[in-house]
Order: structure tokens, then C-alpha cells, then sequence
């Protein structure tokens, strides 16, 4: 492990245990927690940059969210490194900030310490998903549409199933290339396979809400002297939910809707372009 690695995570503690002693205090306070993701984001991807010598790269313009609307702020996996940066350039957007994550997440500190994950979700500002249970990961999403989606608010919700391991990303492509032909995934060489679940019950669960698509990815496999760049684009719906993005019927697949075989059909369509246009092209 390199001296920036030891700098990263010993800092990356101390904020997120700050973080936890703001959210108790305010839950015993009974303050707001409203708001109060941005400033630890800001910290965190000044901490990140400065540890690995970093330079973030953001492209695109999106409007802000505004005092009615509500968005969901999708993207593919970055590293662990670089998924603060990614996450902090998405609440930019928004005046408050909430995620859904898989709820490994609040005991195994392989992924993120519960440091964070607890105090984020006693604060309304995450909700976590069983992955091996459908049905119930279905419920937590419904629940989060109601719950979490409240004006001028944006909801985190990284597309792909894991960060992209050398290991995940030629599992998922053994696996899905040749389940989806015709759509590319045997070019894809830097992200794991989306899912499109989550992101069809929130378009079905919360009415006119804008979706953000951020691309994120480092120039280089790891973050020492790297550039890490984050592309922002608004997707509209029209455009999901086009007829020519439905994937036909897959023998043995779970039963899913025609809406959800569109945006299927558009996240292959959406991860090729990723994979072999905007991160391609950044590799040196």
C-alpha cells in the first residue's frame, strides 16, 4: 500500500466519523439534516485529489434542479477511490442529496465503512437494496420513491451491479454477451453490467422526474498522478422509453415489463457508448 493510500484512508475516517457525530447530534437535536451531505462531499473530494495528486476533469452542462423537481442521478461504477469525486459532482446539481445502494453497505467494511452508511441512512439520506432478494429490493425502491424524492432533490443510483474489478468486468462479460447479442458487451473492457430494475421503478414511482447520466473514469487503472474525468448529460425520456431500445424475451429470464425492456434496452445501448467512445477514448 503507498503512502497515498494510508494519507486517503485515515482521512477518508476522520470525515466520515465527523459525519456520524453530525448526523447523532442533529437526530438529538432534532435539527435537519437537510443539506448537510454537501459540505462533507466537498471535504472529501478536496482530501481524494490533494492524496493522489488528482486532477477532475468535468464536462457537460446540465440545469440545475429546480424548486419543483426532483432527478435521478444515475452513472456507472468509478473506482473507490474516485466514487466521492463522481458523487460530489453530482450533488452539485441539487439542493439536497439522497442514494440507494446495495445494503451490504451497512455491515461489510469491504465496500464503505457503516461509518457512513448508518448515519446516511438514519438521515433519510440513503435507502439500501437486498440484491439477492427481488421482491424486497422492489419494495425498498417503491418506498424510496415516496420517501426520498422531495423537491429540489436528487437521488443517487449507480446503474451497474459492481465497481469494475478486472474480475467483475470479464465476468459480467463472459456472462451477458452472449445473453444480449447484438449490443456490443464483448467490446466492454471498464464497467460491470447495468441493471435496470431500480431505474424503471423510480421513472415509474416519481412523475416528471429528470434523469441525469454521469460517465465517469480515470485516464489511467489507478488514481496516483491520474485524471479523472466526469461527463454529465440530462436523458430525456422520450428517449429511454423509446420502442427501438426493447431487448426481445430471453428464455428463462425473470418476467420484467415492456417499460423495463426499454430501459434495458437503453443502458446496453448507453454502456457500449461508455465503454468504447468516452472512456476509450480518455485511456492513455
Amino acid at each position: 500500500m503507498r503512502e497515498a493510500d494510508v494519507r486517503f484512508n485515515l482521512s477518508l475516517a476522520g470525515e466520515l466519523l465527523d459525519f456520524g457525530t453530525d448526523v447523532y447530534t442533529r437526530l438529538f437535536m432534532d435539527e435537519s439534516f437537510q443539506g448537510m451531505e454537501h459540505a462533507v462531499l466537498r471535504r472529501v473530494r478536496e482530501l481524494t485529489e490533494e492524496c493522489f495528486n488528482l486532477k477532475t476533469v468535468p464536462s457537460g452542462e446540465v440545469r440545475p434542479c429546480g424548486e419543483d423537481e426532483r432527478m435521478v442521478l444515475i452513472g456507472n461504477h468509478p473506482i473507490y477511490e474516485t466514487q466521492w469525486i463522481t458523487i460530489q459532482v453530482m450533488t452539485e446539481l441539487v439542493a439536497n442529496a439522497g442514494g440507494i445502494g446495495k445494503r451490504e453497505l451497512l455491515w461489510n467494511p469491504a465496500y464503505v465503512p457503516p461509518l457512513l452508511a448508518w448515519p446516511a441512512w438514519i438521515a433519510d439520506l440513503a435507502m439500501f437494496v437486498p440484491r439477492n432478494n427481488h421482491e424486497e429490493a422492489v419494495r425498498v425502491i417503491k418506498a424510496a420513491c415516496q420517501k426520498m424524492f422531495r423537491p429540489n432533490t436528487g437521488v443517487i443510483l449507480f446503474t451497474d451491479k459492481h465497481r469494475p474489478t478486472s474480475e467483475a468486468v470479464t465476468r459480467d462479460l463472459k456472462k451477458f454477451a452472449k445473453t444480449y447479442p447484438g449490443y456490443g458487451i464483448e467490446n466492454w473492457r471498464y464497467t460491470c453490467f447495468p441493471s435496470s430494475t431500480g431505474l424503471t421503478r423510480v421513472l415509474d414511482g416519481v412523475p416528471n422526474i429528470r434523469v441525469i447520466d454521469f460517465t465517469s473514469c480515470l485516464d489511467r487503472p489507478k488514481p496516483y498522478d491520474a485524471t479523472f474525468y466526469v461527463d454529465q448529460e440530462e436523458i430525456p425520456q422520450d428517449e429511454i422509453f423509446d420502442p427501438a431500445n426493447r431487448i426481445p424475451e430471453i428464455p428463462g429470464e425473470n418476467p420484467i415489463s415492456e417499460r423495463e425492456r426499454r430501459v434495458r434496452g437503453w443502458l446496453l445501448k448507453r454502456y457500449t457508448w461508455k465503454n468504447t467512445k468516452f472512456i476509450h477514448e480518455r485511456q492513455r
